[in-house]
């Protein structure tokens, strides 16, 4: 009897103890199965933000795309443009070639025209002209003379006339310039009394500065400032190095003839509380003038 009773009890011990085995199991199966269900839902939200992201970049693409479609278009627009731009100037210098030619040879036309309506008479060689001269000067020396002896004889009170050099009025007469030897001369006499033109002296030489300016709490101002350096007298390739905190840091080059401080020192629409220069580094504290702003 007591073998007989105990054979079930060892049975239900078993049984017990596979059901908590069984119960041990199902708790570790939940709690993998939480941590699964967890995973699945951090995997959901990592897909649902690459599919963002995928998005995202298909947008992005088809932007590019017709960015890129764009820039293509334009380069054949500027292509086209640069051929007919290119035939233009063939066809423009070609006219100015012809034009230049034709201009050319009316030139020439007319300065042989020229050349020949003013050219000045051959003057005589001038002993060919004295020998010429001496017996028209003794005739009319003889002349003067018995002139002058019938009218003393005539009218002993009146004064004798003076004698008249037939010499000098033939060899006037014989030899008179041209009107265009006589412009030359009052040109050349003109030339030689104007005084001798003074040659400018050479402008002074740019040098490259540094400007820091400072402070700037708008970007307007900033412009007008730049604008106002770059408009200085002397002032050429005004760069902006840098701008940080309200702080401009300008490079230019200056060929003025006052020092760069002084013309900083005018600049219109703005006043310096301090400027400063070491070299060729120059800090210019701005404080806009009221009347510009």
């Amino acid at each position: 009897m007591n073998e007989t009773s105990a054979l079930p009890h060892f049975r239900v011990s078993d049984q017990l103890r596979m059901l908590a085995t069984i119960a041990e199991q199902v708790d570790r199966l939940e709690v993998e199965n939480r941590s699964l269900i967890e995973e699945r839902e951090r995997l959901r939200g990592a897909l649902a933000e690459a599919e963002l992201r995928i998005g995202q970049l298909r947008d992005e693409r088809d932007r590019l795309a017709r960015e890129l479609e764009t820039a293509r278009q334009d380069m054949q627009s500027l292509r086209e443009r640069e051929t007919a731009w290119q035939s233009e100037a063939g066809r423009i210098a070609h006219a100015l070639r012809e034009l230049a030619e034709r201009e050319v040879a009316a030139l020439r036309e007319l300065a042989d025209q020229l050349v020949s309506t003013t050219e000045p008479p051959l003057a005589p060689a001038p002993a060919a002209a004295a020998e010429r001269l001496e017996p028209a000067a003794q005739a009319t020396a003889g002349e003067t003379a018995q002139a002058v002896s019938v009218g003393e004889a005539a009218a002993p009170a009146e004064a004798p006339a003076p004698p008249v050099d037939a010499a000098a009025e033939a060899a006037s007469s014989a030899v008179e310039p041209s009107p265009v030897d006589a412009a030359v001369a009052e040109k050349e006499a003109a030339a030689a009394e104007e005084p001798a033109a003074t040659v400018p002296a050479p402008p002074p030489a740019a040098e490259t500065y540094e400007l820091t300016a400072s402070p700037f709490s708008s970007f307007s101002t900033l412009i007008a400032f730049q604008k106002a350096v770059a408009g200085l007298p002397g002032v050429e390739d005004v760069r902006t190095k840098s701008f940080l905190n309200g702080a401009l840091v300008l490079s230019l080059r200056y060929s003025g003839a006052d020092p760069l401080t002084a013309s900083l020192a005018r600049l219109p629409g703005f006043r310096a509380e301090r400027l400063s220069a070491v070299g060729n580094r120059i800090e210019f504290v701005v404080a806009p003038d009221s009347a510009q702003r």
